[in-house]
């Protein structure tokens, strides 16, 4: 699988529990990990995109929580935003969180917490 795969969350626990769970699931070899918004905003604004990206992002992030990630990402240029596709981690159970992360198009879909390895396999079925 030639896809790169980001990690957004404030939460070093469910990083690793995530990131062990998409190797495992997938068998990806690399994923990046990001516990500060603002780090994964600076690594996307710098790089060149030349293959499939998803993004793992979780919506309850202090100081630049989700919905913030999104629009700052937004206003990145087409060369680093291409081929990316960004889905929504959330145990935010509120309707009006899940409908509000829809609203931009890199947002394929949503991930209620706990991750499950089958969530993560019906993303690519």
């Amino acid at each position: 699988m030639n896809t790169q795969f980001i990690l957004v969350d404030d939460s070093k626990l469910d990083l690793m529990v995530f990131e062990k769970m998409l190797k495992s699931t997938l068998n990806v070899n690399e994923v990046m990990s990001f516990q500060f918004p603002e780090k994964a905003i600076d690594y996307l604004s710098s790089r060149t995109n030349d293959k499939q990206t998803i993004i793992f992002l979780d919506i309850n992030m202090p100081v630049i929580n989700g919905f913030l990630f999104l629009k700052l990402f937004e206003n990145l240029p087409s060369s680093q935003t291409n081929q990316t596709e960004i889905y929504i981690v959330t145990s935010s159970q509120n309707h009006i969180d899940h409908t509000r992360s829809k609203e931009s198009m890199y947002v394929k879909g949503v991930i209620t917490k706990p991750i499950s390895a089958l969530s993560i396999s019906n993303i690519f079925a």
